[in-house]
């Protein structure tokens, strides 16, 4: 498919945020759960196309929770470990839409061929850039155009965070580190080097 694509990311603690967002609220959404599915007109199952279904990464980012750890700097100078914290992000999601209609997708052979196409170098793309973190991806057909959903875990990080996963959220560290001393400049930068990055993390 010619044109630009779109790919949203975004992480998430177990900890609601203050859009009531949380891991249990999305892979509620996941699964198409009736509470958090309200926005469905008629919800169907997801689509397993690549990985393990959503029970399986549910269990396994408790599992990594776990066996999960952060190190303390105490007063007196030793090192402590402690565990992950709830409000620690520890699912990073993306979300790619179709913009071709559900209705033609599925009437036209040629069609669905190009979105099969379209989804496998979704698929490829992702496996490349997360390799063994990508836990899940799974496609819906109950809204206006088909999407899909991935999920990633960092899985080799003790510490547990999905924020450093992302490509953008790592820029916009950087960006606010070189900024130095002065927060608001480092707020701005971070913000707007957080922008940049994402708009070009497919290429």
């Amino acid at each position: 498919m010619s044109g630009p694509q779109f790919i949203h990311f975004q992480s998430y603690s177990r900890k609601a945020n203050k859009a009531g967002q949380s891991i249990e609220q999305v892979l509620g959404e996941a699964v198409r759960a009736p509470q958090y599915s309200k926005h469905v007109a008629e919800p169907l199952p997801p689509v397993v196309v690549y990985g393990e279904a959503i029970e399986e990464l549910d269990k396994q980012q408790d599992e990594m929770v776990s066996a999960g750890f952060v190190d303390v700097a105490l007063k007196d100078g030793r090192i402590a470990q402690r565990g992950i914290r709830k409000d620690r992000h520890i699912l990073l999601t993306a979300v790619a839409s179709y913009p071709v209609p559900v209705a033609l997708v599925q009437a036209d052979t040629d069609a669905r061929r190009e979105y099969e196409q379209w989804r496998s170098l979704n698929i490829a793309w992702l496996r490349r850039m997360f390799f063994d973190g990508l836990i899940s991806v799974v496609e819906y057909w109950d809204e206006a155009h088909s999407h899909i959903h991935a999920y990633i875990l960092p899985v080799n990080d003790p510490g547990c965070s999905a924020r450093q996963l992302s490509p953008a959220w790592l820029a916009k560290e950087e960006a606010a580190r070189l900024a130095g001393e002065d927060d608001r400049t480092a707020v701005r930068l971070g913000n707007a080097a957080y922008r940049e990055r994402a708009t070009r993390v497919a290429g």
